[in-house]
């Protein structure tokens, strides 16, 4: 499957209208947390790929895809749940390049949850 940048994330205002949904404290400390969580789990899965710990790959992309699918980051996630599904069917010879995909679109997801950060903070 061919990833494109544009479409890893949908939209800021699809992020702005999920932060609105679900109130804007819950939605300051969820963001929070999920930017922690991102920018931790990537070096991660380079660890664990470089020990061949599948299963622990396989435990942080389902985490990631999870919290990705909460706040609209489907394609993202897409890729999230291709590396899942191959190591379920023992299919394992593109995960390097999907982590780096990871990696690649983790700054534009992180810059867009930062810019609604600032959007909700100055909403107070």
């Amino acid at each position: 499957m061919k990833y494109q940048q544009k479409k890893i994330i949908d939209s800021n205002n699809d992020l702005t209208k999920v932060c609105n949904n679900m109130g804007r404290d819950l939605s300051l400390i969820l963001l929070d947390k999920f930017t922690d969580e991102i920018k931790t789990h990537i070096p991660k899965l380079k660890v664990y790929k470089g020990e061949n710990e599948l299963g622990k790959i396989e435990h942080i992309v389902h985490q990631l895809k999870s919290n990705c699918r909460y706040f609209g980051f489907f394609e993202y996630a897409q890729v999230c749940d291709d590396i899942e599904r191959g190591i379920l069917s023992n299919e394992t010879s593109e995960i390097d390049q999907k982590i780096k995909i990871l990696e690649i679109h983790q700054n534009h997801i992180l810059r867009e949850v930062d810019k609604t950060l600032l959007e909700l903070k100055s909403s107070a």
